[in-house]
Parts: C-alpha cells; sequence; structure tokens
C-alpha cells in the first residue's frame, strides 16, 4: 500500500484536495467541499485533459456539461469527457462533498 497526500487549495469556502496520483499522471483523485452557495469556477467555464467522474457523498450540485444542465445528489456518479466546457454550483442549503478522479487513461 501506498499513502500520497499532496495539498489542497481553497477560496470563498470552498474546497478542493488532490489525494493521490497514480502511474504518473494518469489518475489523479481528491475530494472537493462546496458550501451552499459556492461554484467551481466561480464564473465561466473549466475543461481537463482528461476525464473527470465525480461521486456525490452528501448535499447536492447543479453541474452544467456539454450544454445540458443536470441536478446530482448523494450516491450520483458524473461524468464529464476530456475537454468538454463545465461547471458546478452547490445552490442549496446544506454543503455538498464530493470525491472526484480525472483519469487519462
Amino acid at each position: 500500500m501506498e499513502l500520497h497526500r499532496t495539498g489542497s487549495i481553497s477560496f470563498r469556502g470552498l474546497s478542493v484536495q488532490e489525494v493521490m496520483r497514480l502511474a504518473g499522471e494518469a489518475c489523479k483523485c481528491g475530494v472537493a467541499y462546496f458550501p451552499p452557495g459556492s461554484a467551481i469556477p466561480e464564473n465561466g467555464y473549466t475543461s481537463h485533459d482528461a476525464d473527470e467522474v465525480s461521486f456525490i457523498i452528501e448535499g447536492s450540485l447543479r453541474v452544467e456539461s456539454g450544454g445540458e444542465t443536470f441536478q446530482a445528489g448523494p450516491g450520483d456518479m458524473c461524468h464529464i469527457p476530456r475537454g468538454e466546457d463545465h461547471r458546478s454550483a452547490n445552490l442549496g442549503h446544506e454543503p455538498c462533498r464530493l470525491a472526484w478522479f480525472l483519469l487519462d487513461l
């Protein structure tokens, strides 16, 4: 077993922690905490050079991706293909916590 701790970023109460990298840069994963009213990115959209998979642990998020809007809650898994513009926002009254994975396999 290997234990990896790499660091975190936070802004306006939203925190994203990268927990692990496997096979070089092929897999990155971590946890994100979205307080009510937070969004990532705060303005506009983002995209990655890897597929993104997120698993909602608690709370809910509005996810905009590929020109569609989805409401994701506990137990839901979101897959965003590499290169697709997307945005996530917690419009609810409860915090949202999720596990995220960036897969460049």
